[in-house]
This record gives structure tokens, C-alpha cells and sequence, in this order.
């Protein structure tokens, strides 16, 4: 395998190495550092589990920039149902050419609100961030029409009459599962009753606008095999017993 001379090249031949098989030529392609941290059995667990990978049926690759180093380095392969997957790599010299330093997974994040039975779910800006091996991602999440006024509770007429109040209860289950599509018990939280704030209101309609915001948060060390993971949040009305069930993010762990 010769050394090439232009970066976005390396990263095309990766993804050549990569469909015909050839792990070892595709490994090669890393810098020493990266070898160091993703061994070679490693890269040949990602291409198994992220079928894309090895399967795509368009790729594109771009370069970002014209000078410097490291050499930033786009890339997007379309599956044959059409679902993209976004890679950024970073390339540096090393010998007569170049080589991969580092390769990161876009985490996908754009997901349709979940509804039920009134109940709505809606996930929020998601962070990540990567440290050698480590990955740790957070998503928000807010949650709405679960609020109810008490029971038999009547619209106030007069500011002397007693305030009313909304009153909520929330069960909030953080789940992960893995490249098998299975749930990942070490990375999911169990369901835990949240408590709604209490929010003086007026009438007993404006309950319905009340909202909940949360976080779930996710970080893994290489004990995880590498391949895509979901995070996904099962959200349940303490109170009327509906469920809504909101995808949050969405990633790929080397």
C-alpha cells in the first residue's frame, strides 16, 4: 500500500479498503497514535456492526480547508435506504504522506416529537464530547400535557378565592441499546418518579401548558463493543397512566 499524497484521498481509500474487505490495508491507513488507541480488532468490530460502512451505495468525501495540520476531512455515506451517516476525520503527515489521527461520528439528534394520550415528549440540544476512548453524550428532554388541576377543582372567579395549582408526577426511564438492537442495562437508567414543580394558575386549562425539562446522560469507556447506539427516553404520567416514548440521540462509539 502506497502512501497518498492528498488527504481526502487517505479517506476515500479507507472506505475503498473497507468494502473490498481489506481491514488490515483499512487500519493501516491510521496514524500511530489512533492505531494505538483503536486496535485493529476493534476497526473490524465497527465495520461488522455499522454495516454502512461497508455497504454504502454513494460516498462523499470533502476536504475542509487548504492549509494546515491536522487536515480536517467530510465525509457522508448514503445506505441503500437512503439514511446518511456523517464522518469527520482529521489527518496529519507522518512518513511520505498522510495519515487518519482521528475519526468522529456525527451524533444524530433530529428526531419527531413523541406523542401520547396527550402526553408529548420532545428532545432537546444534545452535547458530547470525547477523550481518548471515553465518550460521554447528554441530551435535553422536555415533557407537556401531563399536568392536571386537583380533583374537582373550579375555574377561580375572584383573586380572593384560593389559588389553584397544577400537580404532576413524572416516570422518567433513560434507555440505551446497542449495535444488537438490545437493551444495554449498564448504560440505561431505570424509570424514577420525578416531581412536577407546582405552578399557581387561574384557570384549570392552563395545566395543559405546563412543561418538565430533564437531561439524560450516557458515558462509555471500551468495556462497550464498538457499533451504533441509541438513546431513547420512556416518559409516563404518574397520574393517568399515558406513555410517550421519544428518541433522543443517536451515535456511533468506536
Amino acid at each position: 500500500m502506497s502512501a497518498l499524497s492528498d488527504p481526502q484521498d487517505v479517506v476515500t481509500a479507507l472506505f475503498q479498503d473497507i468494502k473490498a474487505g481489506r481491514i488490515d490495508d483499512a487500519w493501516a491507513r491510521f496514524g500511530q497514535r489512533h492505531r494505538s488507541m483503536i486496535p485493529r480488532e476493534r476497526l473490524a468490530g465497527l465495520v461488522d456492526n455499522l454495516p454502512v460502512l461497508r455497504d454504502h451505495v454513494d460516498l462523499e468525501v470533502r476536504r475542509v480547508g487548504s492549509s494546515g495540520s491536522p487536515v480536517p476531512v467530510h465525509a457522508k455515506l448514503t445506505s441503500a435506504s437512503g439514511e446518511a451517516t456523517k464522518v469527520s476525520f482529521y489527518l496529519g503527515e507522518e512518513g511520505h504522506g498522510w495519515a487518519i489521527d482521528a475519526m468522529h461520528f456525527d451524533v444524530r439528534q433530529d428526531f419527531p416529537s413523541a406523542n401520547g394520550a396527550g402526553l408529548k415528549a420532545r428532545g432537546g440540544l444534545c452535547n458530547s464530547r470525547r477523550e481518548g476512548a471515553r465518550f460521554e453524550v447528554g441530551c435535553g428532554l422536555s415533557v407537556y400535557g401531563f399536568a392536571h388541576p386537583p380533583p374537582g377543582a373550579q375555574t377561580r372567579t375572584s383573586s380572593e378565592e384560593p389559588p389553584l395549582f397544577c400537580e404532576g408526577k413524572l416516570r422518567v426511564d433513560c434507555e440505551v441499546t446497542g449495535p444488537d438492537g438490545q437493551k444495554v442495562e449498564a448504560l440505561s437508567r431505570s424509570a424514577t418518579e420525578r416531581e412536577a414543580p407546582d405552578l399557581e394558575v387561574t384557570d384549570p386549562g392552563e395545566c395543559r401548558d405546563k412543561g418538565w425539562t430533564g437531561v439524560c446522560d450516557v458515558a462509555m469507556s471500551p468495556d462497550f463493543p464498538p457499533g451504533q447506539y441509541t438513546l431513547r427516553t420512556h416518559v409516563t404520567d404518574a397520574v393517568t397512566g399515558a406513555t410517550a416514548m421519544q428518541v433522543l440521540a443517536r451515535w456511533v462509539y468506536q
